[in-house]
């Protein structure tokens, strides 16, 4: 029997608000760091926004969530986005996950979300049942000596940022993190072939 596979749906930003991103990501991770912070921190390359988990997939879905991806893409256009600031989910005194907050274009990340989540219902592939929250996780917190703002670190809000396509990801854990692979990629407003 084939394993199952670790599998997400997300997309990456433009490449000037990418490494604008990432500066900020390595500045965090500088300052946390010195702060005493315990936290697993995102390397550059896997900093994304999900547009959906899909958690343990069996590997004959892989092709028919792949189309129904590039269903959803090819009926979107580009994305125009808006970063906000630096931002936690948890108590202020105890996050669990920093993140870069979105200031515009939730609504339609969401409106993507929406329809793939109606595509993937179609394969049994059920929604979640958490809101949607879109955002670019950058270090996940083990433990906080300090409280986020006092870390000094300026942010990206304001940046714009454009989303030109989805992509297909298995998540591989290991012990250093998650390894991420391209499955499938699909450019908004044209299907693209699957990676190879």
């Amino acid at each position: 029997m084939t394993d199952p596979v670790r599998a997400f749906v997300g997309c990456l930003l433009d490449l000037g608000a990418s490494r604008r991103v990432t500066e900020c990501a390595r500045a965090f991770r500088k300052s946390a760091t010195q702060a005493g912070w315990q936290a697993r921190f995102v390397p550059p390359p896997n900093l994304h926004i999900t547009l959906r988990f899909l958690g343990e997939l069996d590997p004959g879905l892989t092709a028919p969530v792949a189309d129904a991806m590039r269903s959803v893409a090819a009926q979107s256009e580009p994305m125009k986005l808006l970063l906000g600031a630096l931002a936690a989910f948890g108590e202020p005194a105890a996050p669990r996950v920093v993140y870069v907050d979105l200031r515009r274009g939730r609504e339609l990340l969401s409106a993507a979300r929406e329809t793939l989540d109606a595509r993937l219902a179609e394969l049994g592939i059920e929604p979640e049942n958490k809101p949607f929250a879109p955002h670019l996780t950058l270090a996940r917190v083990r433990e906080a000596t300090t409280p986020l703002g006092s870390l000094g670190v300026v942010g990206v809000d304001g940046v714009q940022a454009t989303v030109s396509e989805l992509t297909l990801w298995r998540s591989d854990l290991t012990r250093p993190g998650a390894e991420h692979h391209v499955l499938a990629r699909a450019t908004l407003g044209q299907a693209r072939a699957p990676a190879r």
